[in-house]
C-alpha cells in the first residue's frame, strides 16, 4: 500500500475549542477526519495531470483517506496497482508462457513487462501540509466540530 501520513500540528486550534468546552477527543478527530478527507481529494484531482486513471478512474475512485488514530490521519492507494505505479517494477507471466497486450488492434506477445516508476501518489500529495488546502481544511474541520457541539448542546445559530 502507498500510503501518506498526515500528523497535523493543530494543538493551537484544539486547546481554543476545549476552552469553548468542547472534548479534545472530539475535537481532534473531527479535524483529522476532515484532514484525511482534504488529502484524498488532492491526490484525487492531481491523479489526471500524472496520467494514471485516464481509462476507467478504478484507482482513482479507490485512493482513500482515513484517520487511523486520534492524533494521526492517512491518504493511501491499493497496494497491488499502485506500487508498481508508484516504484516501478517489472512484470512477468505467472500462469502462461507469455503476457498478451492487444496494442493498435494487433496482439502481442511478451515475457515480461516493465514499467517505470511515476511516482504519482507523492506529486498528488506533495507540500500538502503547506498548502491552502490543509489549511482550508483544518478550519472546516473546526466550523464541523463546532457545529456538532453546538448541536448537541441543543443551540441552533
Amino acid at each position: 500500500m502507498i500510503e501518506v501520513s498526515i500528523r497535523a500540528e493543530i494543538d493551537d486550534a484544539v486547546n481554543g475549542l476545549v476552552d469553548m468546552g468542547v472534548d479534545a477527543k472530539k475535537a481532534m478527530r473531527g479535524i483529522l477526519t476532515q484532514l484525511a478527507a482534504s488529502g484524498r481529494k488532492l491526490v484525487r484531482a492531481n491523479m489526471y495531470g500524472s496520467g494514471i486513471g485516464h481509462v476507467n478512474g478504478w484507482l482513482q475512485k479507490h485512493v482513500y483517506g482515513i484517520r487511523r488514530s486520534e492524533s494521526h490521519a492517512v491518504v493511501a492507494a491499493p497496494r497491488y496497482i499502485s506500487e508498481i505505479l508508484e516504484r516501478g517494477g517489472t512484470i512477468k507471466a505467472k500462469k502462461a508462457k507469455y503476457l498478451t497486450f492487444k496494442i493498435n488492434g494487433e496482439w502481442k506477445k511478451v515475457k515480461s513487462v516493465n514499467i517505470p516508476a511515476n511516482k504519482w501518489f507523492t506529486r498528488s500529495i506533495g507540500n500538502f501540509e503547506e498548502s491552502g488546502v490543509f489549511k482550508a481544511a483544518v478550519e472546516k474541520g473546526i466550523e464541523n466540530v463546532i457545529k456538532k457541539f453546538n448541536k448537541e448542546r441543543g443551540v441552533t445559530l
